[in-house]
């Protein structure tokens, strides 16, 4: 069986890293399995770049052009996919029987582009483009249910409907596509799929994100302390993300509330914040009252792992979340989680076993979450609670049982083009 993964790119951020860790676990399986990416950062030999830096560049910033006359209150990424690169060519030269597209936006694929792929195509759902018209997040718009009508637009909404341009032009190109399965990442998000216009008569699977277990796993908490010059003692709150401060997503702004209740009960407590910031870099800063480390970007798994190690609970405080992969990987470290149950979060922690559910989006409740999980460091059940989130992810979210799962699929998939 031979696969062509088509990305964005292979690192940087969680869409790109997860397809990058799917093609390995491929590979690991037998599976011919390679990657075709507009910019390759990493050193994986069956990784491919089809971009020099300043076509990338030049192809971002083509895109984002209609961007300019929309206003909308929703403040996530809308992308066009009006201009794109030939990775598409690429791959039809490879001869793949499946190519599982991924993150192909910023200019790296048009939409138009999809039909002229020649074999069948998985494509897996890391936020909610695909389904929706140029959104990646919908903030709780249905059009993408509906059907991006003349009449249906947000409130507040205004200008060219940039949105309803890019799902009908998904509805002209897609609609011919003799064979197309859909990966979501987690329950919530095929969910979505499903009563989405674009894609609810289409075949959909859930095929959770995977991860190397031997690379996350569980540290000695006051050495991963040391080697980031972090306090031995004091209880640690542990955020990051992409755009760790600036992204409201992935809810800084909802941590920092918590925060400010737990500053009521604690002074003793510190924030540690990886990920794009504004303060990233820096030596400390306050949040809500208690001192912040920020540790600024960290892309090596081993790195990371250890800042996971290092702290005493992860706080995932998303507004909408298509999968949790920072919630995983703390988790794999021996480190509980607290969020709100959203998205595909609840299919990753499990409540009052190897974390925390907040109801969205109490804020209270969140810090009376956090608090529970900290007043159980260094007891037996705070042991049984890192314990806990550790086997649920070598049972059911390793690298290998994603790939061995993801190759079933496409088993699957090529039996229903016969």
């Amino acid at each position: 069986m031979k696969v062509i993964h088509l990305s964005h790119q292979d690192q940087g951020g969680g869409a790109a890293v997860a397809a990058s860790r799917l093609n390995r676990g491929l590979r690991a399986l037998g599976v011919d399995s390679a990657m075709i990416v507009g910019r390759k950062s990493g050193a994986d030999s069956s990784v491919t770049g089809c971009l020099t830096p300043w076509r990338t560049r030049a192809l971002k910033h083509l895109d984002r052009l209609p961007r300019r006359f929309l206003r909308t209150p929703n403040q996530s990424l809308i992308s066009s996919a009006w201009v794109g690169s030939s990775a598409w060519n690429a791959a039809n030269q490879r001869r793949p029987d499946i190519a599982h597209l991924h993150w192909v936006c910023e200019g790296f694929l048009r939409v138009e582009a999809w039909r002229r792929l020649r074999a069948p195509i998985a494509v897996t759902l890391h936020d909610m483009w695909a389904l929706a018209g140029g959104e990646h997040y919908v903030d709780g718009c249905t059009r993408y249910a509906q059907g991006y009508l003349a009449g249906n637009r947000p409130a507040g909404e205004s200008g060219f409907d940039l949105n309803r341009w890019v799902w009908q032009r998904k509805m002209t190109a897609w609609s011919s596509l003799a064979h197309l399965t859909i990966f979501a990442v987690s329950r919530w998000m095929a969910d979505r799929a499903r009563a989405s216009a674009l894609f609810r008569e289409r075949p959909i699977e859930v095929l959770h994100n995977g991860l190397d277990a031997g690379e996350f796993k569980p540290q000695d908490r006051l050495l991963a302390r040391a080697r980031w010059r972090l306090p031995p003692r004091s209880p640690l709150v542990l955020y990051g993300a992409l755009e760790a401060t600036g992204d409201r997503r992935k809810g800084f702004d909802l941590l920092a509330a918590a925060l400010a209740q737990l500053r009521r009960q604690t002074a003793e407590l510190e924030l540690v914040v990886f990920g794009h910031a504004p303060q990233a870099g820096s030596a400390s800063r306050a949040t809500a009252g208690f001192k912040t480390h920020y540790l600024g970007r960290i892309d090596e798994p081993a790195r990371l792992a250890s800042v996971y190690a290092a702290c005493d609970v992860m706080v995932v405080p998303s507004r909408e979340e298509a999968f949790g992969q920072t919630a995983l990987e703390s988790l794999a470290c021996g480190t509980p989680v607290a969020a709100f149950r959203v998205g595909g979060l609840p299919d990753i922690v499990e409540h009052r076993t190897s974390g925390f559910l907040a109801e969205p989006f109490d804020t209270a409740e969140l810090a009376r979450g956090i608090a529970w999980i900290l007043d159980q460091r260094g007891t037996p059940e705070g042991r049984r609670m890192a314990a806990a989130g550790r086997a649920r992810v070598e049972q059911n979210f390793t690298l290998e049982i994603q790939a061995a799962r993801c190759r079933e699929l496409y088993r699957q998939m090529l039996e229903r083009c016969r």
